[in-house]
């Protein structure tokens, strides 16, 4: 796609023209319960499982069944979720809505009070992926500490952890921006292992880990921090040696994406903004589950022009012939130019037609002159 408007960033919104998916989507937002709280038309999330109505966890504790809405506000029958720690709830930030609340509270790790562990049960759906999510930003300190942590989840039927890590710079040790209040900024950290003893580089930047595939009925997720001593290894045994210590995690909130049902995860659906005379590309991959050997469809209702499509050809088509008309022009003016490079470029094609016809090479054959019904005299 091509994005046509001026010096401006816009989001560009579709709408389902098909079904749009009855898929569940549940988000728990870890707050203090003062300004961060979230409300029921907030959004958040990574892109693709972008929602509203955020479940508040406000302490340590537990949201009982009954208690746990999906995006559309309807309780899931059976779910609940426990969360047990020892760490206290922070407010890193006043956000101004949607992503900028998910990421304003926290839960900050300190070592010695041990990881967090949350257990949901009573989970509902044949398949889900879990998404967590870490400030990855350490807001208004000026500290340039590397600061990260681990996620390892297990249940009832696999007891062996699945581990993500992740940090909160980027390669080159710049922190990585805060997610806005418009969901641009998501970082998705795929590391899924380190050594015994290991360092910050071989592991990736981020604010979100994501866990696919899941199928049973419970999970529990193990989540702490990273580090050379003791205190700060993963539930493996393993650690950074590079670590200090301020390298605390603090985690925001998760989400669970049922799978399966096939239609759009929401309507309408907000995707990336698009900037003026940049080539635009995005996805809509992780915004639906197609149905077997169907289509999905949608429309464009707010945000810039784009050429898509037979429109984009067509400009790229009147581009190509724009380019070869002003080589053409050049050309032309080249000759006008240089004329005796015309007459060379002609003298050149008869001698090869002559070299064809059997004539010697340089040989000048002398040219008819008119004459009487054209023959030579």
């Amino acid at each position: 796609m091509w994005a046509n408007m001026k010096h401006k960033h816009l989001l560009i919104l579709l709408i389902a023209t098909s079904a749009v998916q009855a898929a569940d989507l549940v988000g728990i937002n870890m707050t203090t319960g003062g300004a961060n709280l979230m409300s029921a038309t907030d959004l958040a999330g990574a892109p693709g499982v972008r929602q509203a109505h955020w479940n508040n966890a406000k302490s340590a504790g537990t949201l009982p069944a009954g208690t746990v809405t999906n995006q559309s506000g309807a309780a899931v029958a059976g779910m609940s979720v426990t969360i047990a720690t020892a760490n206290g709830f922070s407010q890193r930030t006043t956000g101004t809505g949607n992503d900028t609340k998910l990421f304003g509270d926290d839960i900050d790790h300190f070592p010695e009070n041990g990881p967090t562990r949350i257990t949901v049960t009573g989970i509902p759906y044949a398949a889900y992926n879990v998404y967590f999510y870490e400030l990855d930003k350490e807001v208004g300190s000026g500290a340039s500490n590397t600061r990260g942590g681990f996620f390892a989840v297990t249940n009832s039927v696999n007891p062996v952890p699945v581990l993500r890590y992740m940090k909160n710079q980027d390669d080159s040790a710049t922190e990585l921006p805060l997610v806005d209040s418009s969901g641009n900024g998501y970082v998705l950290s795929t590391t899924a292992a380190i050594a015994a003893t290991d360092t910050w580089a071989h592991v990736q930047g981020g604010n979100t880990v994501k866990f696919s595939g899941l199928t049973n009925s419970n999970f529990t997720a193990v989540i702490g921090t990273i580090g050379a001593s003791a205190s700060y290894k993963d539930i493996l045994g393993h650690c950074i040696t590079n670590g200090n210590s301020v390298a605390r995690l603090k985690f925001a909130g998760f989400q669970i994406q049922e799978l399966g049902q096939p239609g759009w995860n929401a309507d309408p659906m907000a995707l990336s903004a698009a900037t003026q005379g940049q080539l635009y590309t995005n996805t809509l991959a992780d915004l639906a589950t197609p149905p077997p050997g169907g289509a999905l469809t949608f429309s464009k209702v707010g945000g810039p022009g784009l050429a898509v499509g037979r429109r984009l050809r067509k400009r790229e088509r009147h581009a190509r012939l724009r380019r070869r008309r002003r080589e053409q022009l050049h050309r032309a003016g080249d000759r006008l130019r240089h004329p005796d490079r015309r007459r060379d470029a002609a003298d050149h094609r008869v001698t090869r037609r002559d070299e064809r016809n059997g004539h010697p090479a340089g040989v000048t054959r002398q040219q008819p002159r008119a004459g009487l019904l054209g023959q030579q005299l």
